[in-house]
């Protein structure tokens, strides 16, 4: 069955407030929306392409190509479905955007996939930055059991451990995310009178992983890869206190990579948590689907901070709500 993409178009949605993430002054979310006719039936495909990740990125790179749907041979696990794609080293956004377009076309067909008689909904984590700060779809008196901590932003090492204690006092669970901004003496200084069981993880505290090494408290406490994920995959190698694999299936793995991940040796025995980095809503739709597919709490909280119309997503206790993925063909 023939499948053309056609009429690309770029869609953009302002930030509420501006992201500084290193030199890169982050201030909205861009995808590519495209039309795409499978057999007689057209849908509506999306490509996420935020700046921050994908620079390079513009309709000009963008042509107008068809390929062949052979059901027969689809294999869930193999990148675009085990389908040949006319695209020379294709990003992963790209294998994305192909992959969330086929599940939709076989969704819209009741066939089997790995989504399928999934709950549209994730268990999320909330987010905190400091102490009067909270994130998109809770607020201060209805967080999630797990709670997400931005740590080593402000060098406020009291403020931090002030706000640490309060929650685990709570009966949270945390996420410490340092964003590769602590150091280690200053990591220990905040948790060395910390409870080690209430902390899930550290996620990627230090500039570095080899930093991680001159952690005196690394032994007592689990570690989230995030950004090395590449680079550990490539070296065949994760720090031994590794627990955790932060995902954002736009960026690493696609959906195809989280079907596949109880087969590859390499990433197999951690958890992976499914997060988001600002995708319109047909993509972050896509990703609440795969957190219902993969185990545990996960970060998917950029949509409040778009521009949007209306609130799409709603946060019920631990869970968001999702939609099917034909949801966004209506």
């Amino acid at each position: 069955m023939k499948v053309s993409l056609s009429n690309f178009r770029e869609i953009t949605i302002d930030l509420k407030t501006p992201f500084q993430v290193g030199d890169f002054l982050l201030n909205r979310s861009r995808s590519f929306q495209f039309d795409a006719i499978i057999g007689d039936e057209k849908f509506t495909g999306e490509i996420p392409s935020l700046e921050l990740f994908y620079p390079n990125d513009s309709l000009e790179g963008l042509d107008n190509f068809s390929f062949q749907l052979k059901e027969e041979e689809i294999d869930f696990t193999k990148p675009f479905f085990n389908q040949k794609i006319p695209l020379e080293n294709p990003a992963i956004n790209m294998v994305f955007a192909i992959e969330q377009l086929l599940l939709t076309y076989l969704e819209s067909h009741k066939k089997k996939t790995p989504l399928t008689n999934l709950k549209s909904e994730a268990k999320i984590n909330s987010l905190l930055t400091h102490s009067n700060e909270t994130n998109f779809l809770v607020n201060p008196n209805e967080l999630s059991s797990v709670v997400k901590v931005k740590i080593g932003r402000e060098n406020n090492i009291e403020e931090e451990r002030e706000l640490i204690h309060s929650l685990i006092a709570q009966g949270k669970t945390l996420r410490l995310d340092g964003n590769r901004m602590c150091h280690p003496s200053q990591l220990e200084e905040l948790l060395g009178q910390v409870d080690q069981s209430k902390i899930e993880y550290i996620e990627e505290p230090f500039a570095s992983l080899g930093e991680w090494e001159k952690f005196k408290l690394k032994d007592k406490f689990a570690l989230a890869i995030d950004e090395s994920f590449e680079e550990c995959m490539k070296e065949k190698n994760f720090p031994p206190e590794t627990t955790t694999l932060i995902i954002k299936p736009s960026l690493v793995l696609s959906l195809s990579g989280i079907f596949a991940a109880k087969k590859n040796h390499l990433i197999n025995n951690f958890n992976l948590v499914i997060s988001s980095s600002f995708e319109a809503p047909q993509s972050f739709n896509t990703l609440v689907l795969l957190g219902a597919f993969t185990e545990g709490y996960h970060g998917l909280g950029t949509m409040e901070h778009l521009k949007t119309k209306q609130n799409l997503f709603k946060r019920k206790g631990d869970f968001l709500q999702g939609f099917s993925l034909m949801h966004f063909q209506l």
